[in-house]
């Protein structure tokens, strides 16, 4: 599967190439949608060269690698950021997440999820939904 570089989403080699020109007009039109002065342009293509396959063999996997990781890193290059909290959304998502993140209260930056009790691999008998483990039956 092929990555976008506008959407993100993955397709197939023969899809991709039909998709790219109706994304592009997609992200054209959403654009036009916007004030003048907040417009942008339409992100450049990856670099890499679309894999495609020849002689009725497949693309080799380092080559379908190379070229998801250029679109992946355009798709991210053409993200928006928050002036708050300087976290990257897609256009709707920034004006939704806009409404609750302000400078006097900025949303906490993206991060893993994880916390410190996470990632120990000890665990407290009845942590996990009250189970009893570990403790002695009466």
């Amino acid at each position: 599967m092929l990555v976008c570089y506008l959407c993100s989403r993955e397709f197939g080699s023969k899809s991709l190439p039909i998709h790219i020109p109706q994304c592009q007009k997609k992200w054209l039109q959403e654009e036009e949608q916007k004030p003048k002065k907040d417009r942008r342009p339409l992100p450049l293509p990856p670099a890499a060269e679309q894999p495609i396959t020849t002689g009725g063999g497949a693309p080799s996997a380092q080559a379908i690698d190379d070229f998801n990781d250029e679109a992946r890193a355009a798709f991210e290059a053409s993200l928006e950021q928050c002036p708050n909290c300087q976290r990257r959304f897609v256009p709707k998502a920034l004006t939704h997440h806009s409404k609750a993140c302000t400078s006097k209260n900025p949303a906490k930056p993206a991060g893993t999820g994880l916390t410190p009790m996470s990632l120990t691999n000890r665990l407290v008998p009845g942590a996990i939904a009250g189970s009893q483990h570990g403790k002695a039956s009466e």
